[in-house]
């Protein structure tokens, strides 16, 4: 069952805070002994600012090669879940996992925070989750504050919500598939530290990450695996619109049945495809799977991704958008003009808009 992810009523409750040093750096691990509570008119405020991210991202699980339970941020989450373990202890738990994992000179220090939040919404279901974010940059602000002898100005170095650049949201939801987790990380780091060394989290393999999986490989492979000089765009725009179709027109994936869709009798570009799935594996190399139901939301995103732009020597500039596929035999001409010797494109349409 396709979950969806919500923060209409979430709220962050109480943080804890750490400043998060380098050891390869010879740099400090600073924790917290309190708690921090958010309250009255900083609720919205926070809870925004820390969840904000949150609501593009993939649903991931955690993981561990042995015993799911030797996951350590997994557990630490479980216990702050379960009331098992207070929220300081555990953050500190989690900070120190952080800094003792780092392994790369390059990996900046930041601020850390890690909150609790009531009523995050997934599957229809209200749920507790546990916010993780690490800001490694700040800003600097000006305020002109009323001091003994006039208005005075003063500068902050301040965390920007949107120059965060890691984050993990644990929602308690599903605890036995490893919870559901949602990261990201925007440095210019390996990311790989974050989702995979620090995390231990993987993408989960429902009909949303396939689907998605699969799309994007359509797309790819239209736009940029096959030669630009054996298919021009407007080919590989029909190849790509073609692919999309099968996921807007099936409920459920069946790869010889797509390729069939979006290649046709063409066994040269099926055996080219076939060849280019190959590079879509799992970290683990676990291959993806040749059935699956389709998730009709995810499709229907992908598709509005689709456009063909030509771009002439000439400086003009044509885009075709999906829909344009769908007569694309009778509203497009194209040519070579033996008297200019030039190449012409010719649209035909009924009306302008």
């Amino acid at each position: 069952m396709s979950t969806v992810l919500k923060f209409d009523t979430a709220t962050v409750r109480d943080v804890a805070l750490a400043k998060v040093g380098n050891p390869l750096m010879g740099e400090e691990l600073i924790t917290s002994d309190t708690v921090c509570g958010i309250k009255g008119e900083n609720e919205e405020l926070i809870s925004e600012a820390l969840l904000k991210r949150f609501k593009s991202q993939d649903r991931q699980v955690f993981t561990h090669v042995e015993e799911l339970s030797e996951n350590l941020v997994f557990s630490v989450a479980k216990s702050i879940f379960s009331l098992k373990e207070d929220l300081v202890k555990g953050a500190n738990v989690i900070a120190t996992h952080l800094y003792d994992g780092t392994k790369d000179p390059e990996v900046k220090s930041g601020d850390l925070c890690i909150a609790t939040v009531d009523d995050v919404t997934i599957g229809g279901s209200p749920c507790k989750a546990l916010c993780i974010v690490k800001s490694e940059s700040s800003i600097p602000v000006l305020e002109i504050s009323d001091g003994e002898e006039g208005l005075d100005l003063k500068t902050h170095n301040v965390i920007a919500p949107d120059k965060i650049q890691k984050g993990a949201l644990i929602v308690a939801y599903q605890e036995k598939e490893g919870f559901a987790v949602y990261a990201f990380d925007k440095s210019a780091g390996d990311a790989h530290a974050w989702s995979k060394e620090f995390l231990g989290i993987k993408p989960l393999r429902d009909e949303n990450f396939m689907t998605k999986r699969y799309t994007d490989m359509a797309v790819a492979f239209a736009q940029d695996e096959l030669q630009e000089e054996e298919f021009d765009k407007i080919e590989r725009f029909q190849l790509a619109n073609q692919a999309m179709s099968y996921f807007e027109e099936n409920d459920d994936f069946d790869l010889q049945s797509f390729e069939q869709t979006a290649f046709g009798e063409d066994q040269e570009k099926k055996a080219q495809f076939q060849a280019f799935r190959q590079h879509y594996k799992d970290d683990d190399g676990t291959p993806l799977e040749e059935q699956f139901a389709i998730s009709k939301p995810v499709a229907k995103k992908a598709s509005r991704k689709v456009k063909g732009v030509m771009n002439l020597d000439n400086g003009a500039s044509i885009t075709f958008k999906p829909q344009f596929s769908e007569n694309i035999e009778e509203s497009l001409e194209k040519g070579f003009d033996e008297e200019r010797q030039m190449k012409f494109v010719k649209i035909y349409y009924n009306s302008e808009s």
